[in-house]
């Protein structure tokens, strides 16, 4: 019964693959997308120096500073995104458009990763935990703060590949941190 069903619907299934296909994601976003008044994102600005430092406490105290990496940029449409590194940490944090093309925002999103010879710990701000706040960001200067109250530590080499969270580092006690940034062409 089921081969019969399937039987019956292949020339509608074919036709719209093909269409599809055909038509790139015409059929889903009419409009186009990216909108074709728009065009594809291109790179207004890269940053090339700076530095970032992570004051940590609560479930750790520490106090980190970190060199801006080479590749970190602003972009039309998709905003800015900086990465910063030293031994064994690594932040990366984005800065978004509050008219895409035409004015930076003044809000982003970040990332914190502890990495060690045996472990990859990271934590985010994917509850809502942090407040970034960019006092600049264009495609010449991007600088700011950041502010995360009790994040949880997760186990980065753990957690199902696409699928859910990894789980939490077991022990560890949720951390504040307090980050000043800046990045310069």
């Amino acid at each position: 019964m089921f081969r019969t069903a399937l039987r019956s619907i292949r020339p509608v299934l074919l036709l719209v693959i093909a269409a599809t296909g055909l038509s790139g994601c015409g059929l889903l976003f009419p409009g186009g997308w990216p909108p074709v008044d728009e065009g594809m994102p291109e790179e207004i600005g890269r940053y090339t120096s700076g530095s970032a430092t992570m004051t940590l406490s609560g479930g750790m105290e520490e106090r980190v500073t970190l060199e801006l990496v080479p590749g970190s940029n602003a972009m039309t449409q998709i905003g800015t995104q900086l990465q910063w590194r030293t031994q064994g940490w690594a932040l990366a944090l984005s800065g978004y458009w509050d008219e895409p093309g035409v004015t930076f925002g003044s809000w982003g999103s970040l990332q914190v990763d502890r990495l060690t010879a045996d472990a990859h710990w990271q934590t985010s701000d994917w509850e809502g935990r942090c407040d970034v706040d960019f006092e600049e960001l264009d495609e010449s200067s991007a600088s700011g703060t950041a502010s995360c109250q009790g994040l949880l530590w997760l186990d980065a080499l753990t957690g199902p590949i696409g699928f859910g969270m990894p789980t939490t580092i077991e022990g560890t006690e949720p951390v504040d941190i307090e980050i000043v940034f800046e990045a310069r062409p």
